[in-house]
């Protein structure tokens, strides 16, 4: 291995080879979050016994201030006093935690960080908790004085200021915490900026708003001289300069980091090159434009090679891989996950020319393919777009492409990757876009309950069946024990075929899918369970699940579950001569008070097919319906509710065109080839049956 890739496979995330599922994103999350209230309940119980002292100092800006024919703070209420002591303590044992919340905020991000970047604990906690409390001293002794000054300077033989200490708190302890927060700017802006999601143009391009912003807030809270009004001004917009300086820095580091690995690439290609091809593969074919050989060195397969099978030849290629696929599937699309600068910048007619002279220029052997929940703005660059079983049948008929960019959720662009042949190249634009439903199912807990569905049913034969929204590992689990995958549009087909072949399904991740195609085939509620894996023998008994002819994993589609009866009841009240259509993904009672459901494709036959000046309420993601309204003028479309897919929103016109301007060389999409095996096997079954 080279010292390049060394360095980077040193610079992986800390995710153990495989992501943290989202709920237990949200279980990490709410640990952490216990743990910083409780540290701040024993600050608070700690400051309480310094409350009086704490008083005197919050209350001397406004003593200091006050004119000396105004009186004292108030309170109005018997137990004013008392709650505001408890208040008090409350800001005080806030501060007392900070470095605690700072940890324990820091140490949730940390998983996803490089090995150099979870070194910075330490300074992290340490900067953000002085920058918090130099923020709080800037608003005590400037910003609080001046404006206190400023509004008490209004009272006149009208107007006499009476202040409650209550008032008086809130607007003291909230300029402390603003200003506290301010001055962790450029802090914020150094993980935005690492994120991916603010830029030192950004902050550049919006300098002058932010001078006349900051300097009107200026002139509001201070008196009327310039010196007093840059006194406050001028560290806020000192900050923002320090925040533009450090979004710099860091997209600097990220451009070398992308350079970085591309080399690394590139080293790794030569030496595959250099061991599985002959010289006459290194030739170049006059079908090829010059600009591909340029940007890799892939070269064709030796005769040798073609004489083998194909399974073996994959072996081969596999084995000499497998070292490089695997860093490049963690640590390279970890890197590259930032998008450079320059395509932030671009302008969306410049995105979008750039985007069709790649096209043109590689013609045939570049094809995109486009996810009807894709925006519009994608739609239109894709050369096919399908739901997800339309496209991974098109992806295994692709021979002339060399390359496949796969506009959807990352499940798919897998899939598309196990369909097409080893000598194609499969791309994802935005390796973050994934589908909760599909890390509903892992790998561990379905390994887990197939044992201990195997060790109850004996002598009874159990066949695993997966939604096409399904991790690789969990069709690669299906194909290993003689199952397959399905999708929402062949779903009753797979069902009956699994019968054929054994007792029992057990049915991945997708419980509402699983019900409504129970329900297609006539299969009694009676006659299948639901499989909780965070419980006991999934929340069954086993006397429930010996007779169960269908167990369902307990799963679901945030976009189709967002649809409810009320829905579905309000519009028919709404368009009582309206039809409506709804994805199998939806609840059991959302479906059965429908007129029809169906797969994404078949509700777009639905559409196009219905009468003229129909009206069709439409309950699947946003973006598809708001198309099928427009492509449609002869009818009336309207969503059953707006239900946005935000992964499938990541795909923008910025990484695809980054995608495909540097084609082969950034978001390849890899999968272990012992997975890739037993899933093709999967979805190979799944095309068969759809014949």
């Amino acid at each position: 291995m080279s010292d390049n890739q060394e360095k980077n496979k040193q610079e992986e995330p800390e995710t153990n080879g495989k992501e943290m599922p989202f709920l237990d994103h949200l279980e990490e999350l709410r640990w952490r979050l216990i743990k910083s209230i409780i540290s701040i309940l024993i600050g608070t119980i700690i400051m309480y016994a310094f409350a009086d002292y704490l008083m005197k100092i919050l209350v001397a800006p406004y003593n200091k201030a006050r004119p000396e024919d105004v009186g004292g703070l108030i309170f109005l209420e018997p137990t004013g006093g008392f709650m505001i002591y408890l208040e008090i303590a409350l800001f005080g044992g806030i501060i007392l935690s900070l470095p605690v919340i700072f940890y324990q905020l820091w140490r949730f991000v940390v998983p996803g960080l490089y090995q150099t970047e979870r070194k910075w604990t330490v300074g992290v906690i340490t900067i953000s908790t002085i920058s918090f409390f130099i923020g709080t001293l800037f608003a005590y002794f400037v910003i609080i004085p001046l404006g206190l000054t400023f509004l008490l300077g209004f009272k006149s033989d009208i107007l006499s200021p009476s202040l409650t200490v209550q008032k008086y708190l809130t607007f003291m302890l909230t300029l402390l915490l603003v200003s506290g927060l301010i001055f962790e700017l450029p802090l914020v802006s150094f993980f935005l900026t690492r994120m991916g999601l603010l830029s030192a143009q950004f902050l550049r391009s919006k300098r002058r708003y932010s001078i006349v912003i900051v300097l009107i807030i200026a002139a509001i809270l201070t008196p009327p001289d310039v010196i007093t009004q840059l006194l406050l001004a001028g560290p806020i917009l000192i900050l923002y300069e320090i925040s533009i300086l450090v979004s710099a820095a860091v997209g600097r580091r990220a451009g070398k980091e992308e350079a970085d690995v591309s080399d690394v690439e590139s080293e790794t290609r030569k030496e595959q090159d250099s061991k599985s091809s002959s010289p006459q593969a290194e030739q170049k074919t006059e079908e090829e434009p010059s600009q591909i050989e340029e940007e890799t060195t892939d070269s064709e397969s030796s005769p040798e090679e073609k004489e083998q099978p194909i399974e073996e030849k994959h072996k081969t290629k596999d084995s000499n891989e497998s070292e490089s696929n695997a860093y490049k599937s963690i640590g390279t699309q970890a890197a590259l996950r930032i998008l450079p600068e320059k395509y932030k910048d671009m302008s969306v007619s410049e995105l979008n020319q750039k985007i069709i002279d790649i096209k043109k220029k590689y013609g045939p052997q570049l094809t995109i393919l486009g996810h009807h929940y894709q925006r519009d703005e994608i739609i239109d660059h894709a050369d096919i777009r399908g739901d997800s079983f339309g496209l991974s049948k098109k992806a295994s008929e692709l021979s002339e492409a060399k390359y496949i960019v796969f506009c959807g959720v990352r499940f798919m662009a897998e899939a598309a990757r196990i369909l097409a042949s080893p000598e194609q190249i499969v791309l994802h634009p935005d390796f973050d876009a994934g589908c909760p439903l599909a890390d509903f199912a892992d790998i561990e807990q379905g390994e887990k309950a197939w044992e201990t569905i195997q060790t109850i049913c004996k002598n009874v034969t159990v066949i695993p069946i997966t939604y096409m929204n399904s991790s690789s590992e969990i069709k690669a689990f299906c194909g290993r024990n003689g199952g397959l995958v399905c999708t929402s549009s062949n779903a009753p087909g797979a069902f009956q075929w699994g019968f054929e072949q054994a007792d029992k399904i057990f049915f991945f991740p997708d419980q509402h899918l699983g019900e409504n195609t129970a329900a297609k085939l006539n299969i009694p509620n009676s006659d299948y369970i639901i499989w909780d894996p965070s419980q006991e023998l999934g929340g069954n008994t086993e006397d429930a699940i010996k007779p169960a002819r269908l167990i369902l994993w307990k799963g679901h589609c945030h976009v189709h579950t967002f649809f409810t009866t009320e829905h579905v009841q309000k519009m028919r009240q709404a368009y009582p001569e309206g039809k409506i259509v709804v994805h199998p993904e939806c609840k059991k009672p959302v479906v059965d008070l429908s007129d029809a459901n169906g797969s994404t494709e078949y509700i777009i036959n639905y559409v196009q097919n219905a009468p003229f000046q129909s009206v069709i309420i439409v309950g699947t993601e946003i973006n598809l319906v708001n198309r099928l309204n427009r492509e449609n003028p002869d009818k009336t479309v309207i969503p059953l509710a707006r239900s946005l897919c935000p992964n499938m929103y990541k795909i923008n016109l910025q990484n695809l065109c980054w995608t495909l301007d540097k084609l082969g060389k950034v978001n390849e999409v890899n999968v272990a080839p012992d997975v890739m095996e037993a899933a093709r096997l999967a979805l190979t079954r799944m095309l068969e049956i759809a014949k």
